[in-house]
């Protein structure tokens, strides 16, 4: 059984190799649910478990919950979480589900950017 913390590990990696080898879609996927794991798993060391029918949070709540819940955190860092998280999910969505939606390295590099800043500032590692 793997943790939040291991997910969001594996989940970085992936994101960093993926945008590296050019997949860059797959690879803002994965840099937003590094993040998202990240979150998580700092809300689920606070105690914070109690969340929808999935027993997880919902993504469109997270960026909320993140200003309004996260401990350990200066009001400017939740702030910045909470932004990067929300961007990270506009481009996660839009790698996902529009084709549409122009996809290439600088895209990829902002999700890492935002995945790094999340991962620095939870503390988690890289």
């Amino acid at each position: 059984m793997a943790t939040w913390s291991e997910m969001a590990n594996e989940n970085a990696l992936a994101a960093n190799r993926l945008i590296r080898e050019q997949a860059a879609r797959s690879g803002i996927s994965r840099a937003y649910f590094a993040a998202y794991c990240h979150v998580t798993a700092r809300l689920h060391a606070q105690g914070v478990r109690q969340f929808g029918e999935r027993g997880n949070p919902s993504h469109t709540e997270l960026p909320s919950l993140v200003r309004s819940t996260l401990s350990g955190l200066r009001p400017m860092q939740r702030q910045v979480v909470a932004g990067a998280v929300s961007r990270l999910y506009v481009r996660r969505i839009a790698a996902d589900y529009q084709p549409r939606f122009s996809v290439g390295p600088a895209t990829g590099h902002e999700a890492l950017r935002d995945m790094n800043l999340v991962t620095q500032i939870l503390g988690g590692n890289r």
